[in-house]
């Protein structure tokens, strides 16, 4: 799994160096703002919902970041959407999806991760589920949702680790 070996690794830098992958797309909600990125490809939007994504145009070989479902945690009902965005991207692109970490509801983080993890984001090789419901940690976030500095760079050093075939040095 990504995470505890990366996680650990990540954990013991602290010098915020990370970046999303240059050539990505990243489409999120408002914890997108908080990353730290060197493409003009991020769409993060404050509250955004699963129903309100805009895949952007990507070409085969691109890869795409999709960091949303934190605004839609309490309402099973429209997870529905996440097959519609899924849907939406085309097979050769690389398709990262970002699972949400709230602290106030881990259940319900984990049910929807298991929601995600249900649709193939893999069919041409590359993409997967970056667990952040697990990396995540309350102490790493503002208000148990939205990461502060160390969050950031923790979570943009995952996101870098996991997408990137080339990744930055973890330090």
């Amino acid at each position: 799994m990504i995470g505890l070996t990366i996680a650990l690794a990540i954990m013991a830098n602290a010098a915020p160096t990370h970046i999303l992958p240059v050539d990505s797309f990243y489409v999120g909600d408002s914890v997108g703002t908080y990353l730290l990125h060197s493409t003009d490809h991020v769409d993060s939007v404050r509250g955004r919902r699963l129903e309100e994504a805009v895949i952007p145009a990507v070409q085969p070989g691109d890869t795409l970041i999709v960091e949303l479902g934190t605004n839609n945690l309490l309402e099973p009902d429209s997870w529905h959407h996440v097959e519609h965005i899924v849907e939406q991207v085309p097979v050769d692109v690389c398709l990262w999806w970002v699972t949400p970490y709230h602290a106030y509801y881990p259940a319900e983080t984990a049910a929807f991760a298991a929601h995600v993890e249900q649709f193939d984001l893999t069919p041409n090789g590359c993409g997967g589920v970056i667990p952040w419901h697990l990396l995540g940690r309350a102490d790493l976030t503002t208000d148990l949702v939205h990461p502060n500095a160390a969050g950031a760079f923790y979570l943009s050093a995952v996101i870098d680790q996991s997408t990137n075939p080339n990744p930055q040095p973890l330090g």
